[in-house]
């Protein structure tokens, strides 16, 4: 797996989705003090959800734009703490193009998103990790043992049956079904994903 320091358009705070999509710059505040956090790590007092997949340039910033378009409509943007990163690939690559398209098709702009790759920063900041598959969940825990009891499966959150979501091929129909499939289930479990969300910032 790839890690490092790749954080990139960091504006308030890093993993924001305002750094990664500046059309959620007025739904998110800059940090309210210093948390909760492990060893020097320092985490915000709001809840922080991450989501992960491969490459971080469709799934994970369709997801997190799903979420926070979900958080506008409830009134608690201002509340929460948003990101996306990818266990593998390149930092600062755009979204794949199909993606763009499909999500724009659903109400969500992730066009000024650029790629990050998950680190231990990025992690011990998170009070959810939410990935797309068992794969990404699996070498996260191997890779940052710490970590383990804050990683779930996006579907299994959702729906109780954990599955992945597997990365679409470039094909504009697959992305488009991909894509269709993430904000559904994030809808579905946009509930269940916020509890465990607080449940976890409200422990650490």
């Amino acid at each position: 797996m790839g890690v490092g320091g790749n954080h990139v358009l960091v504006q308030c705070y890093l993993g924001s989705v305002a750094a990664q999509n500046p059309q959620f710059s007025h739904i998110l505040p800059p940090p309210v003090g210093e948390g909760r956090g492990r060893g020097e790590e320092t985490r915000f007092d709001m809840p922080a959800i991450l989501f992960v997949c491969t490459g971080n340039r469709c799934r994970s910033l369709v997801a997190a734009a799903a979420f926070c378009r979900l958080l506008e409509k409830t009134g608690c943007a201002g509340q929460w703490t948003v990101s996306s990163a990818g266990t593998w690939g390149k930092a600062d690559l755009p979204p794949v193009p199909a993606a763009i398209e499909a999500a724009k098709q659903r109400g969500l702009d992730i066009s000024a998103s650029r790629s990050r790759v998950v680190d231990a920063q990025e992690l011990a900041k998170s009070d959810l990790v939410v990935v797309m598959e068992s794969g990404q969940q699996e070498a996260l825990v191997n890779e940052f043992p710490w970590v383990r009891q804050r990683v779930y499966l996006l579907a299994e959150i959702a729906t109780g049956i954990p599955y992945d979501i597997p990365d679409p091929l470039r094909a504009e129909e697959e992305v488009e079904m991909s894509v269709r499939e993430i904000c559904d289930l994030v809808e579905k479990g946009f509930a269940p994903i916020s509890q465990l969300a607080r449940n976890n910032a409200q422990s650490s």
